[in-house]
């Protein structure tokens, strides 16, 4: 009874040892940057002026770094080149099969953008999205 006991105990340490994050190698780490994205202040938008906010408007990723090690100090260096601004964004707002193109600007360093716009004869009061080239959705209520 005791030397089944004992086996059984060693079976599930084995198991438990081969099965354990410390018994498998860990994978490359890996991460990623964000798509561009759009935000307003509220999911409405109420009479014809309105601001919209994009980020991560940027061509390009930098996510992944080498490192040199030497003598006395280490040094990093991303492997990826900084990634650039994207320029002449265009907002568009799409409608029940029609497009308007709201506005047009340059996203700053950081890849922050803001269109700064007004709603254009012919929409109508209702659900309409917002879109730019780059990705970039926003579903709006339209109250003009």
């Amino acid at each position: 009874m005791r030397s089944r006991l004992l086996s059984r105990s060693l079976l599930l340490a084995a198991l438990l040892v081969l099965l354990s994050p410390l018994g498998t190698p860990a994978g490359p780490a890996a991460a990623s940057c964000a798509s561009p994205y759009l935000e307003l202040e509220r999911h409405q938008v109420i009479g014809r002026s309105f601001e919209v906010t994009g980020h991560a408007f940027v061509d390009g990723c930098q996510d992944s770094m080498g490192c040199e090690v030497g003598g006395c100090t280490s040094r990093c260096t991303y492997a990826d080149p900084a990634p650039e601004p994207i320029q002449d964004a265009e907002l568009v707002l799409r409608q029940r099969g029609r497009a308007w193109t709201l506005a047009s600007a340059d996203a700053d360093t950081t890849g922050q953008i803001d269109f700064s716009t007004t709603l254009p004869p012919g929409v109508e009061p209702g659900r309409a999205v917002l879109t730019t080239g780059h990705g970039a959705r926003y579903v709006v209520r339209l109250v003009p």
